[in-house]
């Protein structure tokens, strides 16, 4: 009888020093659980939110989208008032990023001619020229994001035309 009395008196002095140890951490347990009820609507949603990396990749994507069509005018080599009639139905371009052993992006010059059996037009690759594509070239006049007036385009050519994706019956 004696061994079990001491031992409750040891499982009682031992239960007393954790409970002393643990207040504060339960208190921290239950000012947080506390915080997510003060929390607003739109703090559970974005706590939702970060947690899902599928909406994560699609907000990636959509906020893209939005930024893409904003500076629209800024990455495109061409505004919407050019037309190219000659290079009318062209295919993409392939940009090559090394000439020479040289990182220097260029696509090839277009020879326009008729296919003899449809007498379609079609587009062939000149690879005698080659046109560098430059960074941050004056072009045509804009509305950066349709407040600031500008002339700086991403990307563009001297000469000749650049359709990394095509041109349609306008050119």
């Amino acid at each position: 009888m004696k061994g079990v009395r001491e031992r409750s008196e040891a499982l009682l002095a031992l239960y007393e020093q954790q409970s002393e140890v643990e207040e504060p951490v339960a208190q921290r347990l239950l000012a947080a659980e506390e915080s997510r009820y003060a929390a607003s609507q739109w703090g559970l949603m974005w706590r939702k939110f970060i947690r899902n990396q599928a909406a994560i990749v699609g907000g990636a994507t959509i906020l893209t989208f939005y930024l893409s069509a904003l500076f629209a005018d800024f990455l495109a080599p061409y505004n919407l008032e050019v037309r190219n009639v000659q290079y009318a139905y062209m295919p993409p371009q392939g940009v090559h990023l090394l000439n020479e052993g040289k990182l220097q992006p260029f696509v090839y010059g277009i020879v326009g001619a008729r296919d003899p059996k449809t007498l379609k037009k079609i587009y062939k690759p000149d690879p005698g020229k080659k046109i560098p594509i430059r960074f941050f070239v004056k072009g045509e006049r804009y509305k950066l994001a349709g407040l600031f007036p500008t002339d700086v385009h991403l990307f563009g050519v001297e000469e000749g035309v650049v359709s990394l994706l095509g041109t349609d019956g306008q050119g």
